[in-house]
C-alpha cells in the first residue's frame, strides 16, 4: 500500500473542517455562529490547513535534501551526489503545488465552504417551508 503523504492528510482535514464546523455551531452553540461567520471560519481554516502543510512539506522535503549534504556548505560535490540525493533534488525543486498552495487554496476553501455551506441553507429552507395542505 502506498504511504500517505502530508499532503493527502492536509486534503482529508480540509474536507472535513466544513461539517465539523457546522456541528459544533448547532451542538455547541445552538446555531449562534450563523452560516456567514461559519463560512468565513471555516474558509479561513481551510486555507491555513493547506498553506500551513504546503509549507512544513516543503521544510520536509528540504531536510530531507539538506541530509544528502555531508560537508554542510550548501553545494553538493561529485561525492555527495548519489541517485537518493537526485531523487530528494527532484523533490524539492519539482513541485508547484507547493508554490501556488496559497493561491489553490483560496479558491478551493471558498468554493468548497460555498457549496457545503449553501446546500445546509438550502436544507434549512426546504424544512422551515410551511406544507400545503393538498
Amino acid at each position: 500500500m502506498t504511504e500517505l503523504s502530508p499532503m493527502h492528510y492536509a486534503w482529508i482535514a480540509s474536507m472535513i473542517a466544513p461539517p465539523v464546523i457546522l456541528f459544533c455551531d448547532y451542538a455547541l452553540l445552538s446555531g449562534r455562529l450563523g452560516l456567514i461567520r461559519g463560512g468565513l471560519l471555516s474558509i479561513a481554516t481551510i486555507f491555513a490547513i493547506v498553506v500551513s502543510t504546503a509549507v512544513l512539506y516543503d521544510r520536509l522535503l528540504e531536510a530531507r535534501l539538506a541530509a544528502f549534504d555531508h560537508d554542510g556548505d550548501g553545494v553538493f560535490a561529485g561525492s555527495e551526489v548519489t541517485p537518493d540525493q537526485e531523487r530528494a533534488l527532484f523533490l524539492v525543486t519539482n513541485d508547484v503545488s507547493r508554490t501556488l498552495a496559497p493561491i489553490t487554496g483560496g479558491i478551493f476553501a471558498v468554493g468548497y465552504t460555498a457549496l457545503t455551506f449553501g446546500v445546509v441553507a438550502v436544507a434549512r429552507r426546504v424544512r422551515q417551508r410551511p406544507r400545503s395542505a393538498a
